[in-house]
């Protein structure tokens, strides 16, 4: 019997299959590009091969199906008539497979994580740093037409991956009284734990952006820069300001597709996939705070209220596809902050005119790839309404990130929570 290996299907991101002719597949997949180099098949595209391959269209394409088939590396040598090579890899292995050896994945191995000891926010900036120097040869080449399968590729890549990266991520609650030392022993390894869910999100997060066209192309120092004299004019520029707006979003968009559309639903999904009630975060947050629960609650619930009603509720509303959250997602990354403009700030060098203009184009990029898609694949020429819902909701994310700023600025400034200090280094962008 054959071993199933959970992920999602490269080519359509239905669920997954397994591996089949060396990529995650999922039957129908795998059945169509047997069949098509069995019976040596060709096709032909009536849209000049930019036909979107995705589960949510009814009909795809077959000759845009097998040439993304091909683009994801599927090999036609293995198909065989009477055997499907489904590889039977451990569930240590198969990040391995996913990350280094599989032809379908441009990422590169990820650098170690540090969980047992706090990092410098200098020492951070350079691990991220390794990140993207890390993708610095790799081909990055203009995906055109096809941007926001790309994006979505990435962003598929680094939800696989947290199924096993965050398998034993867990906060220990008290479970009973406890003396002083073991609050403390208890607060550590909790820590330890919170760290290592960061340190795993923002590199992940990294990785996901090197994905995203043409990020790679910018000026080093606009991606990053270890330089602590100019911290707040270009560490991360772009990264770091998209990170806290991409946590909010990306929550809120994973717990729709896993739990539904239901408004009046109050559980929410953590990164290890694990479903629980709203306030389990600020429970969570107690487990390495001085605060109790309750005055915890009292100084976070504003933010937490905000945030359901500002992007939860309306993200549920509007129910967006893959393509829509991606493109919101792109948006994020490409829109920088007006201050960041100002060069007369204390501080503040400003984006480069190459750069500023890079961003402009991706968004434009984006844009017109979204319009393609409501357009030809939605058959949806009026859709002006939905995405003007698309750009409230990147409001609300706005307005919920201020917030918790806020939130994270009181903690620090009290010493009230015992959080790294490169958490509250995002608050500055």
């Amino acid at each position: 019997m054959k071993k199933k290996v959970d992920g999602r299907c490269q080519i359509c991101y239905d669920t997954g299959h397994g591996y089949h002719f060396g990529v995650i597949a999922c039957r129908a997949c795998a059945a169509f590009f047997r069949r098509t180099i069995a019976l040596n098949l060709n096709y032909k595209c009536r849209f000049e091969e930019r036909c979107v391959i995705n589960k949510s269209v009814r009909c795809m394409c077959r000759k845009c199906r097998l040439s993304k088939c091909l683009k994801m590396g599927m090999k036609s040598e293995a198909v065989q008539l009477n055997r499907d090579p489904i590889g039977h890899v451990s569930h240590r292995e198969r990040s391995t497979v996913i990350v280094q050896s599989s032809p379908s994945s441009s990422f590169v191995p990820q650098t170690t994580i540090p969980g047992s000891a706090a990092m410098s926010v200098e020492e951070f900036d350079v691990k991220i740093n390794e990140i993207f120097e890390g993708y610095r040869f790799c081909q990055n080449t203009n995906p055109g037409p096809s941007i926001l399968d790309e994006m979505i590729r990435a962003y598929h890549e680094i939800d696989f991956q947290r199924s096993y990266i965050h398998d034993d991520s867990a906060i220990t609650e008290a479970s009973g009284p406890e003396t002083e030392e073991q609050q403390n022993e208890r607060m550590r390894k909790n820590l330890k734990i919170f760290r290592k869910i960061m340190f795993n999100e923002v590199q992940l997060s990294a990785n996901m952006v090197a994905h995203f066209y043409p990020f790679m192309e910018l000026p080093p120092n606009q991606r990053v820069c270890i330089n602590s004299c100019c911290r707040s004019c270009c560490i991360m520029l772009l990264f770091k300001r998209f990170w806290p707006r991409f946590l909010r979003i990306e929550r809120a968009y994973a717990t729709y597709v896993k739990l539904g559309s239901d408004v009046t639903d109050e559980r929410t999904v953590f990164y290890n996939g694990r479903v629980a009630h709203k306030h389990a975060f600020i429970s969570a947050i107690s487990q390495i705070s001085k605060l109790s629960l309750n005055q915890l609650k009292s100084l976070l619930s504003l933010s937490q209220e905000t945030t359901w009603s500002f992007v939860r509720t309306p993200l549920k509303m509007l129910k967006p596809t893959e393509f829509e959250f991606i493109a919101m997602c792109g948006y994020l990354l490409w829109t920088p902050p007006g201050n960041i403009l100002l060069k007369d700030l204390p501080c503040v060098k400003g984006l480069e005119v190459s750069t500023v203009q890079k961003c402009k184009e991706a968004r434009e990029r984006i844009f017109s790839a979204l319009h393609r898609y409501y357009t030809d694949v939605l058959s949806l020429p009026a859709y002006a309404g939905r995405l003007a819902e698309c750009m409230a909701l990147l409001s609300g994310v706005e307005v919920s990130v201020s917030l918790w700023k806020e939130d994270l600025m009181i903690l620090d400034l009290f010493d009230l929570c015992k959080l790294d200090a490169n958490l509250f280094d995002f608050t500055k962008f």
